[in-house]
């Protein structure tokens, strides 16, 4: 069989059963479920992400496309070397539409860095030594303009002259350009594309507490 087809033969037999035949994950009545494969950011970026939890295992609260999960993992010692990097390429590819190419010798290094390890990973953990990689920003041409005084309410800042005009050229709310410490307000604006008519819901997240 090639690569391909044994990566998606033993994803059908020891992964599906939690995590879906399609990698949308499973939904159990009054419990949190597991979490989903597809478009997860926990398969992008560096595989070995994936490589440890296969070897270790995961335990503890995650999040996967902004919802919380608190199920364990196990290790997967069914899996032989062979079949677990077959596994690695193949939801990578499938699920995450990343390169394939993580060999036995990269999961043979991977085994190597956490012989020594006898517990299950947690978020935290895989986190520190393998940062999921950021999403692309949704919103295009995002500038910060700021502004200077002293404010009892909420200013109409468009009626006033800006002190500072900066570029956000990542797409991100950024605070790094900031170089005032008093008496100052900022004002951000930025393009978002809508391809769909109909109501929206929009959230706001912060990576700062």
């Amino acid at each position: 069989l090639a690569a391909e087809d044994i990566g998606k033969r033993a994803y059908l037999q020891v992964c599906s059963a939690c995590h879906g035949l399609n990698g949308e994950g499973l939904t159990i009545e009054g419990a949190e479920g597991f979490p989903p494969l597809s478009d997860s950011g926990w398969l992008k970026g560096d595989p070995d992400r994936v490589a440890q939890i296969i070897l270790h295992g995961l335990q503890g609260r995650i999040y996967v496309k902004g919802k919380k999960y608190d199920q364990v993992m196990p290790k997967q010692g069914s899996l032989t070397d062979e079949n677990a990097v077959a596994v690695i390429n193949y939801i990578r590819t499938e699920f995450a539409g990343e390169s394939g190419g993580y060999s036995l010798d990269d999961f043979k290094k991977a085994r190597e860095f956490s012989k020594d390890r006898k517990t299950q990973w947690t978020e935290k953990e895989l986190l520190k030594l393998y940062p999921l990689p950021r999403p692309k920003s949704p919103i295009k041409h995002l500038i910060m303009k700021s502004y200077s005084g002293d404010w009892k309410t909420l200013p109409d800042f468009k009626t006033m002259e800006e002190d500072a005009v900066e570029e956000e050229h990542d797409g991100y709310i950024s605070l790094k350009k900031i170089n005032k410490k008093h008496n100052f307000g900022l004002m951000w604006e930025g393009e978002l594309e809508i391809t769909r008519e109909g109501d929206h819901v929009f959230e706001m997240n912060a990576d700062d507490g």
